[in-house]
């Protein structure tokens, strides 16, 4: 998987959805009145909104005591697993969620990242594609990302291309997918294509370092000497003391020889 050094990690969502509960003591509004249970799980989500995913676990936790099958919950104690690095226990959190609410867009799309995250790449690949089908699921630019990992690691780039341009479709502004395909463009000698993904995400985050660094090389490979000083240059103003700032100098040095 390419991992994703950026703002955004690869992981769990936390998308709670209303609605009835089949198989369960009550409906989740009935549950969601309950002031015990609405205590630790707001306690819960409190935690882990401060990233402070253990204590999330212990409330959370608690409030799974007093309604055990509560999909809305088990969608959030995914997330904590998640955070937690332990993927095996959010997947199983998520299948018994999609056991209660089957047609759930939010509880669908963890589940198929969390196929991805467990190496279950035809599940995943079928968990994501419905969730693409969804007109209920408002985050598809996710779906259509992390349906890209899955194409990713199933060595087919030509389907990763495209699900990573149907991310940017639903949302431009979407950084993980510039990334990847800045990189995947990178590996495959196509540095015009490249430029193209990493200016976009430098218009996005512009004191990113680490894309600064890569755009002032790829303008090099592509023979702009006048604008990749330009960029190093803006390198090094906007974080000196960044190690990609004193590569830059170096890199100024370089490209000012005749």
């Amino acid at each position: 998987m390419i991992p994703c050094k950026h703002s955004c990690s690869l992981g769990l969502v936390s998308v709670l959805a209303a609605g009835l509960v089949c198989g369960c003591a009550g409906t989740a509004q009935e549950q969601d009145k309950d002031p015990e249970f609405q205590a630790f799980l707001t306690k819960g989500q409190a935690y882990l909104e401060r990233d402070k995913p253990q204590l999330a676990l212990t409330a959370l936790q608690e409030a799974q005591r007093i309604h055990p099958d509560n999909p809305d919950l088990l969608l959030v104690i995914a997330t904590v697993y998640s955070k937690l690095g332990q993927s095996r226990a959010a997947l199983d959190a998520l299948q018994r969620a999609h056991t209660i609410k089957p047609e759930d867009p939010s509880i669908l799309h963890n589940l198929g990242v969390a196929q991805l995250d467990e190496g279950l790449l035809d599940q995943a690949q079928d968990t994501l594609t419905r969730v693409t089908q969804s007109r209920e699921f408002r985050n598809q630019a996710s779906t259509w990302y992390n349906l890209a990992l899955v194409h990713q690691r199933k060595n087919q780039p030509d389907t990763m291309v495209t699900a990573l341009q149907q991310a940017i479709h639903f949302d431009p502004s979407h950084i993980p997918s510039h990334l990847v395909l800045a990189t995947f463009y990178n590996k495959t000698g196509q540095p015009e294509m490249e430029r193209n993904h990493l200016e976009k995400i430098v218009l996005l985050d512009p004191e990113n370092s680490d894309i600064l660094e890569r755009l002032g090389q790829n303008l090099i490979t592509l023979g702009r000497k006048d604008q990749a000083r330009a960029v190093f240059k803006r390198l090094v103003q906007s974080n000196p003391e960044h190690p990609a700032a004193q590569r830059a100098r170096e890199r100024l040095l370089d490209t000012e020889q005749p």
